[in-house]
């Protein structure tokens, strides 16, 4: 996620005191440090988060005749979505747990801007994004039933198990029988290729909850973008959340689509899963599928057209047999390369890898 996260799109927020708010539980010198390591994952993982609010304390306690000085910080850090890695950091079992992340309060845009900065803790270095090492991530075993058992492919429990935002459960249920016959629909039958898929699409739609680009950008982020485009605040400003405008202009005699005046830039802006862009991939999804998403662009925001075009592009781009080898011992390499073919380099590969392992050990590949 871009650390330009605005406050409209923040669907989680983690609370993380770095310091010591009770003099009963003091916590150690180390235990300060992983907090604030916590911090700084937060700040620089994928999904990325953004400090919208924070709060500052300084305190003398006295204890019989002993006098604590106690000095914390709280941030709250915001995301799109609860991200895998927070799963990883577990309390000191000294430590009381910290209130709900949902009574974590979310200030004004300008309040916010004005608290993300990096402040130093006593005992604690300020935060530093720093990369960090990809870690296995625990997942529950599959259930029990035998629906569940190794070999029956993709079940609402299984998917289930894969989704960490709040409403899960009727996400699960909405999509497992798109995804299920759009997979049959591509040969994506092997718990190997059905694992691999499953990951990239749900890093692609943040968890099947996004399945339109979004093209509303503030000049600044305009420029940084598309800087051939956009040379100047006020050459962008015309563009700046004006996402027909845009789609219009940077798709324009691109991939099949007409000039800027046809509208075939925002008539056939990326949708589905995985995003299809363009009147030509848009009209040979058509024939493959027998879905007339030339007439109506906006099948492909339907669960089953966006499934079913997810899974077409992977079989069009040879993903399945890229899949195929993801099963040995240099798998992961492969994996990558999935990751270019879907996006063109390796964004969000960290992410990536996280979900294939949830999803490799609910399929019973591990």
């Amino acid at each position: 996620m871009a650390s330009n996260l605005e406050l409209a799109e923040v669907g989680f927020i983690e609370r993380i005191v770095v310091g010591n708010n009770d003099p009963r539980h003091m916590r150690s010198e180390e235990d300060i440090r992983l907090q604030m390591e916590r911090v700084n994952r937060c700040l620089s993982g994928t999904p990325r988060g953004r400090i919208v609010g924070m709060e500052k304390s300084f305190a003398l306690h006295t204890i019989g005749d002993q006098q604590f000085v106690l000095q914390y910080v709280v941030y709250h850090l915001g995301f799109v979505r609860k991200p895998l890695y927070l799963d990883e950091y577990v309390l000191p079992e000294h430590a009381e747990p910290e209130p709900a992340a949902a009574q974590s309060p979310v200030q004004t845009a300008a309040a916010a801007e004005a608290l993300a900065v990096q402040v130093p803790v006593a005992g604690a270095p300020a935060p530093t994004p720093q990369a960090q090492a990809p870690r296995e991530l625990a997942c529950p075993a599959p259930g029990g039933t035998d629906d569940d058992a190794p070999g029956n492919g993709l079940t609402l429990t299984r998917l289930r198990q894969l989704l960490s935002h709040l409403g899960g459960d009727a996400t699960a249920a909405q999509w497992l029988e798109p995804l299920n016959a759009a997979m049959q629909a591509c040969a994506i039958d092997t718990p190997a290729r059905q694992a691999a898929f499953l990951a990239q699409v749900l890093v692609e739609s943040s968890e099947l909850r996004c399945r339109e680009e979004s093209l509303s950008y503030t000049p600044q982020r305009l420029r940084a973008v598309w800087p051939q485009r956009f040379s100047s605040d006020e050459r962008a400003a015309h563009y700046s959340h004006n996402p027909q405008a845009l789609a219009n202009y940077i798709y324009a005699g691109r991939m099949g689509n007409g000039d800027e005046t046809s509208g075939d830039g925002w008539r056939y802006h990326g949708r589905g899963l995985i995003q299809l862009t363009g009147r030509d991939n848009y009209a040979q999804f058509a024939r493959t599928s027998g879905l007339d998403v030339l007439a109506q662009p906006d099948l492909l925001l339907e669960p089953a057209g966006a499934a079913r075009a997810a899974a077409w592009f992977w079989q069009t781009m040879g993903l399945n047999e890229l899949a195929d080898r993801t099963a040995g011992s240099d798998g992961d390499i492969h994996f990558m390369n999935i990751t270019k073919r879907i996006n063109g380099q390796t964004i969000g590969l960290e992410e990536r890898r996280a979900y294939w392992q949830r999803a490799r050990r609910a399929l019973g590949l591990h």
